[in-house]
């Protein structure tokens, strides 16, 4: 399960070219504005359901409500990829600055141990 999530996620970061967090947050608010706007042409879809006045219409907007729907589906799941990526690229940081902080304090222990045989 977490194998397919990460190869998802480098699928999205390879078909997008995304190479930094930069970009990453760039993607993930042109992916908001495109969810956002999809939503509000399905809810005018829906109201245009309920119309009597669009009675013969009405197999064809439910084939577009549908296709809509599906569509949101996708994006919201690569806004979550998105969400796990910057979430997961935070930890890294973090613990690559433990890491790092660590072995320094590593280091300094050492030449202060081999100080006394100089």
């Amino acid at each position: 399960m977490k194998l397919d999530k990460l190869t998802a996620e480098t699928t999205l970061l390879g078909r997008e070219n995304i190479q930094s967090v930069e970009q990453l947050v760039i993607y993930k608010g042109s992916v908001e504005n495109e969810i956002k706007t999809l939503t509000e042409d399905r809810a005018q879809l829906y109201r245009q359901r309920r119309m009597k006045a669009f009675e013969a219409e009405r197999p064809e907007i439910k084939a577009k409500i549908s296709s809509l729907t599906d569509k949101l589906w996708k994006l919201r799941k690569e806004l979550r990829l998105c969400d796990d990526i910057l979430e997961r690229s935070g930890e890294i940081q973090h613990n690559l600055e433990q890491v790092i902080a660590e072995e320094e304090k590593t280091k300094g222990k050492e030449a202060r141990r081999y100080d006394q045989w100089r």
